[in-house]
């Protein structure tokens, strides 16, 4: 099994895919292998739509068609490419993607968030996101010497699509990622933003942001400010 990931990567690699594509491609075939306990070269498309709809029964409301896209996109490219199974991705269930309207929080409701928000680290977070418009994949990617206070931009290294950019760096928020970081220039990470806690190696704190906890200190401000209103963020 692990001869067929590893030539996974190697074709990822090859193709020049981001790190987020390739950890989602990676996953989706690691959820289909424990699923059937089988080497996927046994697999079948029956075995893939039984995962799938499984997948959606047990999870209900909580597994979005773009969700199942994300698994399909997984699984065609490596029957496709690392198989060299031509004809398995014609016979992929084609899901509906889902067009959602996003909900974005007022002007006022972002200051309101920022003032309350006490905890440093969440708010030059949150005030990065907000302030410059980056996906929360970039966020997770900052280093320190991406924050180019000469020039009052923030270098962007492989952004949507693999291509670097800028954004506008505010007095405000430089001030605010100054603060935070007197506090943390003493953490061995390379990421400007890493986690207080490694669960799996305390030792190990040089490591990017999950998702998840960025999306924590989005709830954590939205809470604190009394805003019921659910943001969805950019990936």
């Amino acid at each position: 099994m692990n001869k067929y990931l590893t030539k996974m990567i190697f074709e990822m690699d090859l193709r020049g895919l981001t790190e987020n594509t390739k950890n989602s491609y990676l996953n989706s075939m690691k959820h289909l292998i424990k699923y059937h306990c089988k080497s996927p070269e046994l697999l079948d498309i029956e075995d893939v739509k039984t995962f799938l709809v499984n997948k959606r029964k047990y999870n209900g409301d909580k597994l979005s068609n773009n969700t199942l896209n994300r698994y399909n996109s997984g699984f065609r490219f490596f029957y496709q490419i690392v198989l060299n199974r031509k004809d398995f991705s014609e016979q992929l269930p084609k899901v509906k993607r889902e067009s959602k309207i996003p909900l974005f929080f007022t002007q006022d409701e972002i200051k309101k968030m920022i003032n309350v928000l006490t905890n440093i680290k969440f708010k030059a977070i949150f005030m990065t996101l907000y302030s410059t418009g980056m996906r929360l994949s970039e966020i997770q990617n900052l280093k320190a010497t991406d924050i180019d206070s000469k020039r009052m931009v923030i270098n962007i290294r492989n952004g949507k699509g693999g291509k670097d950019r800028q954004a506008l760096l505010s007095p405000h928020l430089l001030s605010v990622l100054r603060t935070y970081w007197k506090i943390n220039e003493d953490d061995k990470s390379k990421f400007l933003f890493a986690p207080s806690i490694n669960t799996f190696d305390p030792t190990n704190l040089s490591k990017k942001l999950s998702h998840t906890a960025i999306a924590y200190v989005l709830k954590t401000a939205a809470n604190a400010a009394g805003i019921k209103k659910k943001s969805i963020p950019t990936l």
